[in-house]
């Protein structure tokens, strides 16, 4: 997919007009959605501009309101969605390019004799023991998070888990395994708390409820969730 260095700003067809915004502060105002603005930001989005240069127009909406009819409008969503997907999927082309480009000029400098062909093993040694990985797992499903883990003497920082993450699928699995213990375990919680008879009618008992229900959601990564589609 072509990629445009620097976008010239989309200028609506006078056979077309595009109907304005209006951002007028307060009051309740009804969608002002209308096909010919979503046809707008996907073609500026595609052109290769951000969604931020997009909505610092004055008569374009603001980020939050293009976000909001991804999910509100069932055609700008599928369209806004398969927009980013294809852009997704070209960047990743793009890096995987780079990375041949770079292992092939390293191979050529190689053979010309202008850079030393590294040896196996000549890096650095994985620190990476099963006991410690069944040990941080165990952690990490007991309801710690890897933050307050990474802290102690006796286990790896976080660049060093993530790496083990990307190299080790044996630990990749495992945690996430822990993950989903984890999150069951704060499930059970709750359910806990509303057999006790005294939610929703205890504040406590609501207190308790929503800070679990907010711990669930910081834990889960906005990647895996899933978006309303409430449509039209």
């Amino acid at each position: 997919m072509p990629r445009a260095s620097s976008p010239a700003p989309w200028i609506p067809p006078r056979d077309r007009p595009v109907p304005a915004m209006d951002h007028r502060v307060g009051g309740r105002k009804a969608s002002q959605y209308h096909p010919a603005i979503g046809a707008v930001i996907l073609a500026r989005v595609e052109a290769g501009e951000t969604v931020r240069q997009v909505a610092a127009d004055d008569w374009m909406p603001s980020r939050s309101t293009i976000q909001h009819w991804v999910r509100m409008h069932r055609n700008f969503g599928d369209a806004w969605r398969a927009l980013r997907a294809d852009q997704g999927a070209w960047i990743i082309e793009r890096r995987m390019l780079r990375a041949e480009a770079r292992a092939w000029r390293a191979a050529h400098e190689v053979r010309l004799g202008m850079r030393r062909r590294r040896g196996v093993g000549s890096g650095g040694r994985s620190t990476y023991t099963q006991a410690v990985a069944d040990l941080f797992c165990a952690r990490v499903a007991a309801g710690e998070t890897m933050r307050a883990i990474c802290t102690g003497a006796a286990m790896p920082d976080r660049k060093t888990i993530c790496t083990w993450l990307k190299r080790r699928p044996e630990f990749r699995e495992a945690y996430v395994a822990a993950k989903a213990d984890q999150r069951m375990g704060l499930e059970r919680a709750i359910v806990a708390v509303i057999e006790e008879g005294l939610w929703p009618m205890c504040p406590l008992a609501c207190a308790q409820v929503d800070a679990l229900l907010g711990r669930i959601g910081q834990l889960t990564a906005k990647t895996y969730r899933a978006l309303p589609r409430v449509w039209d």
